[in-house]
């Protein structure tokens, strides 16, 4: 593995530390209607467990990496491809927390986590701008407002594109693709 490489992986790592300690400052409140019921759901956890989904998204693309019958490089070879993959994991986590911080948009389980004053005296139907989170589990009020991009998809979706693009170069799935001149 060369320098340049060490260097992204310390970089998109950083990014991705400041961006899970929740270190940036929030830039953007959405805001809510208040009575929402789109937002009035208890929180219950995730469907998919982070835990689950680190593991899977990981795991997954190392095998495929590593199974001999698909890999017939060096070692070398295979810490530069695993190392890209995970450049491209940190940087897909640091763009999607950035996101969220950008956007706020609030999570259905919202008034659950946050448990803003402010719906405690609102009119149903009329728009909040700004609130206050009384929630004193700060990680949870702070999450509250991070519904959109979902992390799970990206995450999924970018470990599923690095597998595809893995086989294609396997199977030179390219050249079945091509028309050919006759």
């Amino acid at each position: 593995m060369n320098y340049e490489k060490l260097i992204l992986i310390i970089i998109a790592a950083a990014l991705t530390i400041i961006t899970e300690m929740d270190l940036l400052p929030q830039i953007h409140q959405m805001g809510f209607y208040c009575g929402d019921p789109k937002l009035s759901l208890k929180y219950t956890g995730d469907t998919v467990t982070a835990r689950y989904l680190l593991i899977l998204s990981f795991l997954i693309p190392l095998l495929i990496l590593v199974d001999k019958r698909f890999y017939k490089d060096s070692f070398s070879t295979y810490l530069g491809m695993y190392a890209t993959f995970i450049i491209g994991y940190c940087l897909c986590i640091s763009s999607v927390n950035f996101l969220k911080v950008l956007f706020g948009e609030p999570r259905p389980h919202f008034f659950d986590t946050c448990k803003p004053v402010e719906a405690l005296k609102c009119t149903p139907g009329s728009f909040v701008p700004t609130f206050t989170c009384t929630n004193e589990d700060w990680y949870r009020a702070r999450d509250s407002t991070k519904s959109f991009p979902s992390g799970h998809s990206a995450l999924s979706t970018f470990s599923a594109g690095f597998v595809w693009v893995r086989f294609h170069n396997i199977y030179n799935l390219g050249a079945s693709l091509k028309k050919t001149n006759t």
